[in-house]
Order: structure tokens, then sequence, then C-alpha cells
């Protein structure tokens, strides 16, 4: 990592909480050098990216951090939670009678002889609607002539 300015960054770094051991590492060494016949100073260092971080180390040395913290995870309050129990088990609910009706409907109704066909008359016949809404309506369609 490159620094290209005279101050030196450890600096800022310190000033940002940065132990010595972490400013030594992250700067290491002033440079001075000539370029087109001006001086340049800059310093060098390395240079840290959580990218560069596998998953998993990336999520050790979060959690770790977290815990160093003294983060816990929240817990809402009785109001929120009761609503969100509510919902889920509505939700909970409906996904069973989602679950069989979709068994149900494998059991039924054999796909329409000339479908390509219909839904193609469809979007002629309503040429601003996509060929999935055809469909749709036509199976909304069918739904209510077999109820």
């Amino acid at each position: 990592m490159q620094y290209d300015q005279e101050m030196d960054p450890a600096v800022s770094l310190r000033a940002c909480g940065a132990t010595e051991d972490a400013c030594a590492f992250l700067v290491r060494e002033r440079m001075v050098d000539t370029k087109n016949g001006k001086r340049h100073v800059y310093w060098v260092g390395e240079r840290i990216e959580l990218n560069a971080m596998t998953s998993q180390q990336f999520l050790d040395w979060l959690e770790r951090k977290l815990r160093e913290a003294g983060v816990q995870k929240v817990v809402p309050d009785e109001d929120v939670l009761a609503a969100a129990y509510l919902r889920q088990r509505r939700i909970a609910h409906l996904q069973k009678l989602l679950d069989a009706a979709l068994t149900a409907a494998e059991e039924e109704a054999p796909v329409p002889v000339n479908l390509t066909a219909a839904v193609r008359a469809g979007v002629t016949q309503h040429p601003t609607s996509a060929w999935d809404d055809v469909l749709w309506d036509m199976v909304q369609d069918q739904s209510e002539e077999g109820e």
C-alpha cells in the first residue's frame, strides 16, 4: 500500500484508535524519490481489506468483534412479538392449505389440448397482456368452471 502524502498516516490511524502494532503494520516507512525533477514523499505499508478474508474468516472476525463490544441479539417487546407470532401462525396455516391445494391440483385436470394456440390467441386478442397473464386468466376461468 502506498500513501501519497507528506504527513505520517499513522497519526490519523492513532486518532481513530489504531494500536501501535497496527500502525507499524499499516505504515512501515517513509519514502522519498524524484519524479520528473520533483521531490515525491510517500509512505509504504500494508493494506487490509475485509474482502481479502474468506467468508468464514470474515464471519468469525465479525462475531468476535461483536462479542468484544458486548453486542447481544435483540428480542423485540411483547407487542411486536405478539403481532409477529400471530402473523407467523396465519402464514403457517396458509402454507398447509397451499400445500394441500398443490397436491390436489397435481391430481386434477390435465393440461388443455392446444394450449399454445389458445395463449397465442389470447395475446393477439389482448396485445398489451403478457403471455403469463393470458395463461393466468385461462387458469382462473377453468377454476371457476370447475368449482
